[in-house]
């Protein structure tokens, strides 16, 4: 299906259109004279936006390199969005599983901003007390609250020594005090990437509790790994993004579509 086309306007001018892909409607793209048609300000839709009381998002697209933030990462900054939270459930494998994902820090929080010099490039991680309690907070919450006994906290801590050393250990510190009743463990991204697609003991985890990037890795592979139609998920993926009177946002992993597979 053809993205982009070419029209002679009534006045002989030539304009670039592009194909809204859930509505299938053409739309300007560039104008005569070659310039990007902006189709409303990221200013105006985010007024629009916190005018709401739910917004249901469907998957944007960020070009690679340069200097453009994600507008997923604009997005959650602004809405302070800091949990991603991204339930897996097949029923038939015995498989219930939600993912805790750290939303608003980690790579992403100055992913635009590194430093670039010949012969060498640098990016930033940021892991805050702050961002790691609250988050550990709702993961702990949500597995006291809901009959879960198992909470396995995943970073590469042996080596991100400082980041992901202070998130698995602020962690551990509240879940020691707060919630002496649950299981939590460490794991390492690499090791937990290989247990969720090995079928011998995977049913036996439950609630994972995981810094930005490793959160999106991790849970958007089991998507993909698990679902009978992996090549849909880019498109069949979006977000409800709710308010609850006043507490910081959250924003919640759901499908359009359900498989026998996967349950969202």
């Amino acid at each position: 299906m053809d993205k982009y086309k070419i029209v002679k306007t009534e006045d002989g001018k030539w304009l670039v259109l592009t194909r809204d892909y859930f509505w299938q409607k053409w739309h300007p793209y560039l104008d005569a004279d070659g310039n990007p048609v902006v189709r409303g300000t990221i200013e105006d839709a985010l007024a629009a936006i916190k005018d709401c009381d739910v917004l249901l998002k469907g998957p944007t697209t960020t070009p690679m390199g340069g200097t453009m933030e994600s507008a997923n990462v604009t997005l959650r900054r602004e809405l302070d969005l800091y949990a991603n939270v991204r339930p897996v459930s097949i029923p038939e494998e015995g498989i219930d599983w939600i993912f805790y994902r750290e939303n608003t820090e980690g790579e992403y929080v100055l992913g635009s901003r590194g430093v670039e010099l010949p012969g060498l490039a640098m990016d930033f991680k940021v892991t805050t007390d702050s961002g790691t309690e609250r988050i550990a907070r709702a993961a702990f919450e949500y597995a006291k609250n809901n009959g879960k006994t198992r909470v396995s906290i995943v970073t590469k801590a042996n080596i991100m020594k400082k980041t992901d050393g202070k998130f698995a250990r602020i962690a551990r510190e509240i879940a020691a005090s707060e919630y002496p009743t649950l299981t939590v463990e460490d794991w390492y991204i690499d090791i937990m990437t290989a247990k969720l697609v090995d079928t011998r003991g995977r049913s036996d985890f439950q609630v994972f509790l995981l810094p930005n990037l490793y959160g999106d890795i991790s849970a958007g592979s089991a998507y993909r790994a698990l679902s009978k139609d992996p090549k849909g998920y880019e498109f069949l993926q979006c977000h409800l993004i709710r308010n609850f009177k006043n507490q910081p946002l959250i924003e919640d992993h759901l499908r359009y579509t359900v498989t026998p597979m996967i349950n969202i």
